[in-house]
């Protein structure tokens, strides 16, 4: 290939020449090839696509400088466009994932809301039949699922073997379970979501969906090849179980989303839903709650309740769409759901953010100052940037050691990093500094006090104290490893005793494995859902004014 006629090829470090054009993006090429991933969409606000390029290249960019790269000889890969052949050298690899799940409670009672017939021995069944199982090759058996009839189709070879695939479709990485027809866990895994390449959080996901139509089929195009993939790999899955919240789910689906987007901000479908991949595997997919709340809350509710939860106990699923849910009594249901705007501060938006697929600082303690005055600190993980429990983990500290009020504003121990007012974390990769700036103090400052309000009208809706909660999950993988205290500190979890609360890791797989294994669990949770209020927080007049209180920290360790 030859730049002239528009071809040109990228050698990557360890994997191979991918073919391009004259001009495309480099950091769109690497990702698309699943070489790294452009968290912040590719703005080059995060600074995470790091690589040594080699080769005719375009000039380097504001960003890179603002970074702070070019003289340890980097290039935000998102910032460069490719003029020629080139090399390439990532920085940021691709590490291997692990499953959060935390709780794992087995099936007691086996009831599956599926079950696999042979139809060649004549049994009349008198339900819907999906016509496109009959194109599947080779001798195959059917499978039912409870309510939706005949919706797919497993080889015979299969007989015995029969397995379930469990699938927490999330933000940022695809967790699944392998089970068998027992429910017992056989294997389990973790894939990056493909969709990261076009951002990292649901909300600009949603609005590159909406402009580009062929954004939209790449979208759900890319998850359903990721899942397909595993699929096709563990082999004789007679049934992929699926929760997402609402915007994962419609992507997957290929549901229209505009209605998610703009008032009244609510899915145009609740569900569940049955859809099908290579067109044979049947996939269930939990039903929506409603707006942002999504299957995932929905499995989250029923391990809860599975666990017998003493009432009232509140669920705080926390990401870019914090989930809230509060049960409030059983008898009768009472139960509030939300769904809280927490914004881009948990899903790596700041400028010192890392995504936890490449691995980042997790936990940041405060050792003392400097005898220039400003901090030092201890931390915790790979130094290619914080994750979300680094984050909170940072500013936990910075405000028991004063460098920041109650306000958020940092007060001591900062530097002027190119007229931006921030704190040095530490040094990264090839001497980088990691900072931490006023502004990505603000931008956390604001997911707080959303996760907080959304907590703070619920407990106000059911006239419930938040001393009066017996017990207080955090859930989701962002969720599994930050500090109890660091939490209570920020106000990111009511006021409770700590030993009240229980961080819950990926309660979606569990719940997901319960509502498939045990019919009357499914029933009662679908049933439940008919109880569920659902809380528009941006309808709800005390919102603005609670929002803007809760920017404050509540900080034990001051007077002030």
């Amino acid at each position: 290939m030859s730049a002239e006629n528009g071809g040109v090829r990228v050698f990557v470090e360890g994997l191979g020449s991918i073919e391009a054009n004259y001009g495309d993006n480099l950091g769109l090429i690497l990702a698309k090839n699943g070489v790294i991933l452009l968290p912040c969409g590719g703005r080059g606000v995060c600074g995470q696509c790091l690589v040594r390029v080699e080769g005719p290249v375009s000039p380097p960019t504001d960003s890179e400088a603002f970074h702070d790269v070019l003289k340890y000889g980097l290039r935000l890969a998102c910032q460069v466009k490719i003029l020629g052949d080139v090399r390439v050298s990532p920085l940021l690899k691709l590490r291997r994932l692990t499953t959060s799940a935390l709780i794992r409670t087995p099936v007691t009672v086996v009831d599956p809301i599926f079950k696999v017939v042979d139809l060649e021995r004549s049994i009349r069944l008198d339900i819907p039949v999906l016509p496109s199982v009959f194109n599947c090759r080779g001798p195959t058996n059917y499978v039912v699922v409870d309510g939706f009839g005949v919706v797919g189709s497993i080889p015979k070879s299969c007989e015995g073997d029969e397995k379930v695939l469990l699938v927490d479709l999330g933000t940022t990485k695809i967790e699944w379970w392998l089970v068998n027809s027992r429910g017992d866990i056989l294997r389990e895994g973790v894939v990056v979501n493909p969709q990261i390449s076009y951002g990292t959080d649901i909300i600009t996901r949603l609005t590159k969906a909406l402009e580009s139509e062929d954004v939209f089929k790449g979208l759900r195009g890319s998850v359903r090849e990721a899942i397909t993939k595993v699929v096709d790999e563990v082999g004789c899955v007679v049934l992929c179980g699926i929760a997402g919240n609402s915007v994962m789910t419609g992507l997957f689906l290929g549901m229209p989303l505009r209605s998610l987007a703009l008032k009244p901000y609510e899915p145009p479908l609740l569900g569940p839903f049955i859809d099908v991949l290579g067109g044979c595997v049947p996939c269930f997919i939990t039903p929506l709650i409603g707006g942002y709340v999504g299957g995932d809350a929905l499995a989250d509710l029923t391990i809860a309740e599975e666990l017998n939860s003493p009432t009232p106990y509140l669920i705080i699923d926390l990401g870019t769409n914090t989930e809230v849910v509060l049960v409030v009594s059983r008898d009768p249901p009472t139960i509030y759901v939300t769904s809280a705007p927490a914004g881009p501060a948990f899903e790596r938006h700041i400028l010192g953010g890392a995504v936890v697929a490449v691995g980042g600082i997790s936990k940041v303690k405060l050792l003392g100052f400097n005898d220039d005055g400003s901090p030092k600190f201890e931390v915790i993980g790979e130094p290619t940037g914080l994750l979300g429990s680094g984050v909170v983990s940072l500013v936990a500290e910075l405000l028991r050691g004063g460098v920041i009020d109650r306000k958020g504003r940092i007060v001591k121990g900062f530097k002027n990093i190119q007229d931006v007012k921030g704190v040095v974390v530490c040094r990264g990769l090839s001497g980088r500094k990691i900072i931490f700036t006023q502004h990505d103090i603000r931008e956390f400052q604001k997911a707080v006090s959303a996760v907080r309000t959304g907590w703070t009208i619920l407990l106000e809706k059911a006239g419930i104290r938040p001393e009066e909660l017996k017990r207080v999950y955090i859930a989701g993988n962002f969720g599994s490893s930050i500090d109890v205290e660091d939490s209570l500190l920020l106000g990111l979890i009511p006021p409770v005793d700590k030993d009240r609360v229980v961080i819950g890791g990926n309660m979606v797989l569990p719940g997901l494995r319960l509502l498939i294994f045990n019919k009357d669990v499914y029933r009662k949770i679908i049933k439940l859902r008919e109880e569920v209020r659902h809380i528009h927080l941006e309808r709800e007049p005390e919102f603005t004014k609670l929002w803007v209180k809760n920017l404050e920290f509540i900080n034990p360790y001051t007077t002030k």
